[in-house]
């Protein structure tokens, strides 16, 4: 009998101790959130339920940072508008481009710098990014921009030093007038992609061209520049240009609900990590020899590479098969202890 007391409530504690584990092992969902003010970039959080941004560092070099991203292994990533210098040429001109670094979501010091997002084919020429996110279903990294002086584009971007743009296709490639235009991108985690646009469009694109999936939904908002899912239950997160107002969005509908017309600073970039899931890979450049034109078809080549030096997503498969293998030695166990006492 003693020896089965024992037995019992060694394996009761045992799973004890691997139910907290796994339960937690993800990680608190954040909201992150980056400012939209040039010299004065601030980096923070947003609160799910009200929309307050509350300050845990600054951007990189103080510039606004309009994209940001989680991966499959909860590793945040940002692009900086940086100004750039001879030979480097921003595509579609200005002064400005993208520049990809690794953050430290405690506090958002830098933990890896990749460099100015530069062009397939033409690596003077660099893209200024208005948002990106990571395909849950290969891990590969998709960004909107500036294709050409008339017409925004999707792009493939590579976790390498520099990183490369690959043009996936014109957004909307059939359209020849009053075409959607770039702004917030967001990956749902079933892998369906959705640009919340600069011009009051919401539209489900197609990874592979770019193209419309269904129905263009007109007028969700004035102007959006950031989007993001949250993945525990699928809601839409966007932000208006500049950051003046944030809403929860029906992606099927177009229905949007303000969260709040003042969240504390005029935020550029919305992005969730913590529930991130999918695949941790990436995408490895196909130059072409020519900057890639209104015409341009797809070049990039998925791989699976995995990055390295962050922590894997969690709880496994495993994990739940070792609970469940636990709590039927812990009732057999209990099961025994009742019998020897009766």
């Amino acid at each position: 009998m003693r020896i089965a007391r024992l037995t019992g409530a060694c394996l009761l504690g045992l799973l004890c101790l691997v139910v907290p584990k796994l339960a937690f092992a993800g990680g608190v969902v954040e909201l992150f959130g980056a400012s939209s003010d040039l010299g004065d970039g601030l980096f923070g959080v947003v609160n799910q339920s009200t929309g307050a941004f509350t300050q845990r560092g600054t951007t990189p070099t103080g510039q606004q940072m309009p994209a940001l991203a989680c991966n499959a292994s909860q590793a945040l990533f940002g692009s900086e508008n940086r100004t750039v210098t001879a030979p480097m040429t921003p595509v579609a001109g200005g002064s400005r481009c993208g520049f990809l670094v690794g953050l430290n979501p405690t506090t958002g010091a830098v933990t890896q710098s990749f460099g100015f997002i530069t062009l397939a084919g033409a690596p003077n020429s660099c893209l200024r990014v208005s948002d990106f996110d990571f395909n849950p279903a290969n891990g590969v990294l998709y960004g909107v921009a500036s294709a050409n002086s008339t017409r925004d584009g999707l792009f493939t971007i590579t976790l390498t030093t520099p990183p490369v743009a690959t043009l996936v296709g014109l957004l909307d490639p059939s359209c020849t007038t009053n075409c959607i235009e770039r702004g917030g991108l967001a990956f749902r985690d079933d892998g369906a992609l959705f640009l919340a646009s600069i011009n009051g469009d919401l539209a489900r694109l197609n990874p592979a061209d770019a193209s419309i999936v269904g129905s263009i939904l007109p007028d969700v908002t004035n102007c959006a520049e950031a989007a993001t899912f949250r993945n525990s239950d699928d809601v839409m997160f966007v932000d208006e240009c500049d950051g003046d107002t944030l809403w929860t969005v029906d992606e099927n509908t177009g229905q949007e609900t303000v969260l709040t017309s003042d969240p504390g600073e005029s935020l550029a970039s919305l992005a969730f990590c913590g529930d991130r899931g999918g695949v941790v890979g990436g995408v490895t450049p196909t130059p072409t020899p020519t900057v890639p034109g209104p015409t341009a078809t797809p070049t990039a080549t998925l791989t699976s590479t995995p990055i390295t030096g962050v922590p894997a997503a969690v709880p496994t498969m495993s994990g739940l098969t070792l609970v469940l293998f636990g709590t039927l030695l812990a009732a057999g166990a209990l099961l025994s202890i009742l019998r020897v006492r009766s």
